[in-house]
């Protein structure tokens, strides 16, 4: 075979494997697409150990899916084994944690700007392979941070919001001192520059990290 039908040949093989995955997907995610959900494939992720060679992606980032349409179609995530769901932005709430934590597979989770609550996080304990969890500063009450603690696998806490105050930051400063496995990045979000400089003098500073897209106000 000549060099350039081989490659030929190899491309249109892998086309032939993207469309199998895309028909094989599509269907499976069903009446998710009416709420603004997708579904995909992406490639490495290196949040599981060892790392997967491929990973289905569910993005229902700022849909309208709600709590009980996420609880009729927990079989058909479960289906799927997402490594990774974003409902960041949407109206689920503690509900839909308790229905969350049936996807073992998941390997990153964002709930940031959703209706779960503190109390509502306690249901991720379930899921031993979370690797990263994104939420919002004001799930991080004392009991938030207590029901974080309990996600034995957690490696990556991201905390977002409109502000996040020197109380929270207190309380991850606290769970970190407790938790030496987790790391907390802050971002898109605003902090006085009296908590940037809290954060910086922190004895865990190393592992709470503040990302460029946090802006800073006066105290």
């Amino acid at each position: 075979m000549r060099p350039g039908s081989k490659k030929l040949c190899v491309g249109f093989a892998v086309a032939a494997g993207a469309w199998v995955v895309y028909t094989a997907l599509y269907p499976r995610i069903g009446n998710f697409a009416d709420c603004g959900c997708s579904a995909s494939v992406h490639g490495w992720w290196f949040e599981s150990t060892p790392p997967t060679r491929r990973g289905v992606v569910v993005n229902c980032s700022n849909s309208a899916v709600t709590d009980a349409e996420l609880k009729m179609g927990i079989n058909r995530l479960r289906s799927l084994s997402p490594v990774y769901i974003d409902l960041s932005g949407s109206a689920i709430s503690d509900e839909s944690a308790a229905n969350l934590s049936e996807l073992p597979s998941l390997l990153h989770l964002n709930v940031g700007a959703t209706n779960i609550t503190d109390a509502g996080l306690s249901h991720f304990s379930r899921l031993d392979r979370l690797h990263t969890l994104e939420v919002d500063g004001s799930m991080l009450t004392d009991r938030g941070c207590r029901n974080v603690a309990q996600i034995a696998s957690l490696k990556r806490l991201l905390v977002t919001g409109p502000q996040i105050d020197d109380g929270v930051v207190d309380r991850i400063v606290k769970l970190l001192s407790k938790n030496r496995n987790i790391h907390v990045l802050l971002y898109n979000s605003t902090i006085s520059s009296g908590v940037r400089k809290q954060i910086e003098q922190s004895e865990v500073f190393g592992r709470l990290s503040i990302s460029t897209s946090i802006r800073t106000s006066e105290p």
